[in-house]
């Protein structure tokens, strides 16, 4: 992985009236509340996002009363990234450069699932996505041909297969 978010952080800080901007998706194998009986998966089960837009690291999540948003306190973007495989429940992981924010109307009738609420805070053009399962699918189906590139891609050993 060497300097891969260093030099994307970089452009990052540079492009910062373009509206790109660094998005570490993370999935996990558990989750909570009516959403987890949609994921269709035991492996993805629920996403959420942490952000990097030039000035500030901001994590973004869904929970069972609405959302929260936080600033996280990086000092060292590749050891956080690291240090985020060590979290028993994550299972997989994608860092991604977003070159400009694509514009999606806001719905917030459909914004009901950790998934599309990541996809609505980062900008993402991966068009809808019924769980996360399916937001983790697009990302890597879509890597370099919308608006976003695929910077590091992680993925526990040990997780169910993808396709059957």
């Amino acid at each position: 992985m060497g300097r891969v978010l260093l030099h994307a952080e970089s452009k990052v800080r540079l492009n910062m009236r373009s509206n790109s901007l660094l998005a570490i998706f993370i999935f996990y194998n558990q989750s909570h509340g009516k959403q987890a009986r949609l994921a269709f998966s035991k492996e993805f089960r629920h996403c959420n996002v942490v952000v990097y837009d030039g000035d500030n690291w901001i994590a973004i999540d869904l929970i069972a009363s609405g959302f929260t948003v936080r600033k996280v306190d990086v000092t060292d973007s590749e050891r956080f990234l690291e240090n985020l495989k060590k979290i028993p429940q994550a299972t997989a992981i994608i860092t991604t450069f977003i070159l400009y924010r694509n514009d999606i109307s806001w719905k917030p009738w459909l914004v009901r699932s950790c998934n599309e609420l990541c996809r609505y805070a980062t900008g993402i053009d991966t068009g809808f996505t019924f769980n996360p399962r399916s937001l983790y699918t697009r990302l890597i189906k879509y890597n370099s041909r919308r608006n976003f590139e695929i910077l590091t891609h992680w993925r526990r050993s040990d997780g169910e297969p993808l396709l059957r």
